[in-house]
């Protein structure tokens, strides 16, 4: 969901281990996600939602987060 440089989200939340990273977007993964919304008012293109709530045109990044937070690499680390 997030487009932005994936910096930007990892500056704030270093300690969050659910999200990973490409060179072009941050995912979430739905698995190690604890749902406490720490990360919706940080991200910067207020592209994070609770899944109930994730409004339809972007529906099809939930099935994407998931996918893509197995392959690509912690932005933890």
């Amino acid at each position: 969901m997030c487009r932005l440089a994936p910096a930007k989200m990892r500056s704030s939340l270093a300690v969050i281990e659910c999200f990973h990273e490409d060179d072009r977007m941050v995912y979430i993964d739905p698995d190690e996600c604890i749902d406490c919304g720490a990360c919706v008012p940080e991200c910067p293109t207020e592209a994070i939602f609770y899944e109930d709530d994730v409004p339809d045109q972007w529906k099809g990044f939930i099935e994407r987060n998931a996918t893509k937070s197995q392959e690509c690499p912690s932005a933890h680390e």
